[in-house]
């Protein structure tokens, strides 16, 4: 049937028959709730009432003028309940008709297609990452991996024509005891031959920093701030020997006097061994001779004299290289 407007939905409708046993009273409970009598045909021995002459309704509660025997024949229509069933098409539903609240759920097989990007603090209910997060995992290039213990790996490509290279940064290990290491390897050039490797952990008290070339190390800063390299002093110090005063040094903890000329210089780290290598040298005389007399582990001697005895100096200066 041709129709203006709006397509309307379809509907059905039903109608519900009630009938009332009389015992003498004039109210009885409806099956279904009205909102006024002529919501009702009402018929009392085949005899139809007038709605607000023979009776009342109203919610579930219908109430007669006059009683109702039992002799009587009773029984009523409800006109006003329908019962319908709508269908409605996606083309008759307004834009934004369809609110939140009336979304119960949606299955997981309805989520498909490019999803839009999200602002982060839109994100909420998320309380913890999986174990690990692992891009790329398969090549090392552009990859990054988040593991369980916090140590973060990044993996980009900076690969030349002539090498495989290949560019890491570590943030903590993967040993649980040291968790607070920081990693970072380049090699570039030819093959393998070319490489920076620095490492601020070792062990679970030790935080130096450590600079490699081709898988052998070459200097090392300690925690206690020295550097250790074959091309590095592991101590130097300039001293007083004539009031026993150290005007600044590294490496060394304190020096003490014996006797004139002589100066015992102690090391704040002790060396690995006792052949290590010492230059002294001192001012103020144009004749005479300063140097290294004894090599201990933890300290040193450094004579001066002035080609006949042993003689204090002003100025003494003293460093130390080696392991």
């Amino acid at each position: 049937m041709p129709f203006l407007g709006q397509q309307p939905v379809e509907g059905y409708k039903t109608t519900a028959k009630q009938t009332i046993t009389g015992d003498g009273s004039t109210s009885y409970t409806l099956d279904n709730a009205v909102t006024s009598g002529t919501d009702l045909e009402v018929f009392v021995n085949s005899v139809r009432q007038e709605p607000g002459t023979d009776y009342t309704a109203s919610g579930n509660t219908i109430t007669f003028t006059t009683a109702v025997e039992s002799s009587d024949s009773c029984w009523l229509v409800y006109q006003g309940r329908a019962s319908t069933t709508t269908s409605i098409e996606s083309d008759n539903l307004a834009d934004g008709s369809v609110t939140d609240a009336k979304i119960s759920g949606v299955a997981a097989s309805k989520l498909t297609g490019s999803l839009p990007a999200l602002d982060g603090s839109a994100l909420t209910g998320i309380e913890s990452l999986p174990d690990a997060i692992d891009v790329n995992a398969s090549a090392p290039a552009d990859s990054l991996n988040i593991a369980s213990n916090g140590s973060l790996t990044v993996k980009p490509n900076i690969a030349k024509t002539t090498d495989t290279a290949t560019l890491v940064a570590q943030i903590g290990t993967n040993d649980a005891s040291d968790p607070l290491a920081l990693k970072f390897t380049v090699r570039t050039g030819q093959g393998s031959n070319n490489y920076i490797a620095m490492d601020c952990a070792e062990g679970t008290t030790n935080r130096d920093f450590v600079v490699g070339y081709h898988s052998t190390e070459h200097f090392r800063i300690k925690a206690d701030g020295r550097g250790l390299s074959q091309f590095t002093a592991k101590a130097w110090v300039r001293l007083h020997q004539g009031n026993n005063s150290i005007y600044d040094s590294h490496n060394v903890s304190s020096i003490s006097h014996p006797e004139a000329g002589q100066t015992l210089v102690n090391f704040s780290s002790g060396m690995g061994y006792t052949n290590y290598c010492a230059v002294a040298s001192s001012g103020q005389f144009y004749s005479g001779n300063c140097g290294v007399m004894d090599f201990y582990s933890s300290s040193l001697r450094v004579v001066n004299s002035n080609s006949s005895q042993y003689t204090d100096n002003y100025s003494v200066n003293v460093v130390v290289f080696g392991d």
